[in-house]
């Protein structure tokens, strides 16, 4: 009876075990493929990362986060550094928007060719890094965090030509919100 306790013991605790370390996945990428670069976004979970090798990917239309990752468990998106190149070929928001919670951008180009208003937008999400990334060419902001994202962390992070638009304004870093996307009137 002793033995057969703790075989049955044995393989609760082997089960949970193997279950929790073998979810996260890595979808490595095919250079230049924007398919590719999409279906790995929508299929990354908590805790998996998706690899980009040394490439361009011309974007029609910027690319999303499509869910968050959780506390420990990020979902990481990571270049070969200024070799892996998102570049925008038409016009759109952003080259990149972060929409969700736990998320890591890392080592990466994001070309907004004077097409895009943004290089990176972080819009409602809390809890990222965003390591070794050089946005070029944005019409307005290179990097913007806006609407309630909070505890965000940037290393080593460039923001060059930001303003390309010739309208005269162009931050590279904004951090804020214009009046109108606040829910409540602020204290005067």
């Amino acid at each position: 009876m002793k033995n057969r306790y703790l075989n049955t013991l044995r393989a609760g605790v082997a089960l949970l075990l193997g279950t929790a370390a073998a979810h996260a996945a890595t979808y490595t990428v095919t250079a230049g493929s924007v398919s590719s670069l999409q279906n790995a976004l929508n299929s990354a979970v908590a805790g998996d990362t998706i690899s980009l090798p040394a490439g361009t990917w011309n974007l029609t239309s910027g690319l999303s986060t499509v869910r968050s990752g959780s506390s420990g468990k990020y979902i990481t998106i990571d270049g070969a550094g200024n070799s892996t190149i998102l570049k925008l070929t038409a016009a759109s928001g952003s080259v990149f928007k972060i929409g969700h919670s736990y998320i890591r951008l890392k080592d990466m180009f994001l070309h907004a060719n004077n097409l895009g208003t943004k290089g990176l937008l972080i819009e409602g999400a809390s809890h990222g890094y965003v390591t070794n990334v050089t946005v070029d060419y944005s019409k307005n902001e290179a990097f913007k965090i806006r609407k309630n994202s909070q505890y965000w962390e940037f290393l080593n992070c460039q923001a060059k030509h930001p303003g390309a638009s010739g309208l005269g304004y162009g931050e590279g870093f904004y951090v804020s919100d214009a009046d109108q996307n606040w829910t409540v009137t602020p204290d005067n």
